[in-house]
C-alpha cells in the first residue's frame, strides 16, 4: 500500500514537473497559457481555503477570464505585461458586488481584504514570471524552477536525515533549520554551476534568494492553512497537495527575482 502511494506520488510529480519544462522550452505562448492557468487554479484553491462567497469569487475569475482572452488579442504580451491594467478591471467589479452584497459592514470587508491579498500574493507573481520570460529568456525561467525543485526536495532529505531543530514549530512541524541550511547549500551549488554552463553572475543571487525566500513562501502558505484549518490546499496531486501548495515557494521567489533583475542586471 505505501508503495502504491509512493508511486502515485512520484508519477503526478514528474508529470507537473515534464509539464512546466515542456512549457517553458515550446515557447513563450506557451508558457504564458500555463502561467494563467495556474494562477486562475491557486486563486481559487485561495478563495476555497478561506471561505470566500461563490459569488465574489466567480466575478473575480470571470473578469479574470475575461481581461486574458482579451491579452491573446493584443499586441507585445497585452495585459499580461502590465498586471495594473488587469487590476483596473478587477476593482470595480468587486466594489459594485459589495455594494448590493447583503453581508455586513465586517464581513464585507474581510472578502475585499482577502481578495486584494490574493491578488498580490497570487496573481501577481505569475504576471511577473511572464514578464521575466520576455526579458531574460527561457533559460532564466528554466532555472529558477529548478532551483525550486532542488531547494524543496533537499531541504526534505536534509531535514529527514539529521533534521533535530524545528524551524517554526508552531506554523510548520515537520521543516527543521538543518532542512533549511541543506536546501540552501545545495540551492546555491546548482547556482554556480548555471554560471559556469549560462556564464551569468545573477545565478549566484538567485540561488540565495531561491533557498531564502521559497522556504519563506512555504512557510506563508502554511501559516494560511493553518489559520484556515486546512491539510491541503486540494488533492489535485496525490501526496503532494493542490496547485498552491506545489507553487508557495514560486509564488514568493518571483517578485524578488524581479526586483533583484531588474536593479542589477
Amino acid at each position: 500500500m505505501l508503495k502504491s502511494e509512493s508511486s502515485l506520488r512520484a508519477l503526478w510529480g514528474a508529470l507537473y514537473v515534464m509539464t512546466v519544462l515542456i512549457c517553458i522550452i515550446l515557447g513563450f505562448a506557451f508558457f504564458k497559457a500555463l502561467m494563467l492557468i495556474f494562477s486562475l487554479l491557486c486563486l481559487r484553491e485561495f478563495f476555497i481555503i478561506t471561505t470566500l462567497s461563490v459569488q465574489l469569487s466567480g466575478i473575480l475569475l470571470s473578469t479574470l477570464i475575461i481581461g486574458m482572452l482579451i491579452d491573446f488579442f493584443l499586441p507585445h504580451g497585452g495585459i499580461i505585461r502590465n498586471p495594473v491594467i488587469l487590476l483596473m478591471f478587477l476593482f470595480p467589479a468587486l466594489i459594485a458586488f459589495e455594494f448590493f452584497s447583503d453581508a455586513s459592514s465586517e464581513e464585507k470587508l474581510r472578502r475585499i481584504a482577502y481578495v486584494i491579498f490574493a491578488l498580490f500574493y497570487i496573481f501577481i507573481p505569475f504576471t511577473l514570471a511572464c514578464q521575466l520570460y520576455l526579458l531574460k529568456g527561457k533559460k532564466l525561467l528554466l532555472g529558477i524552477f529548478l532551483l525550486i525543485w532542488i531547494n524543496d526536495t533537499f531541504a526534505y532529505l536534509t531535514g529527514k536525515c539529521w533534521g533535530k531543530r524545528k524551524l517554526t514549530s508552531d506554523i510548520s512541524p515537520g521543516k527543521t533549520m538543518e532542512g533549511f541550511l541543506g536546501g540552501v547549500t545545495f540551492c546555491m551549488v546548482t547556482a554556480v554551476v548555471f554560471y559556469y554552463v549560462w556564464s551569468q553572475s545573477y545565478w549566484l543571487g538567485i540561488g540565495l534568494i531561491v533557498g531564502i525566500f521559497g522556504t519563506l513562501g512555504d512557510l506563508v502558505e502554511s501559516l494560511i492553512k493553518r489559520a484556515c484549518r486546512v491539510k491541503d490546499s486540494s488533492n489535485w496531486f496525490p501526496g503532494h497537495g493542490g496547485f498552491l501548495d506545489r507553487l508557495d515557494s514560486f509564488i514568493f521567489v518571483m517578485p524578488v527575482v524581479m526586483i533583484y533583475i531588474t536593479l542589477f542586471y
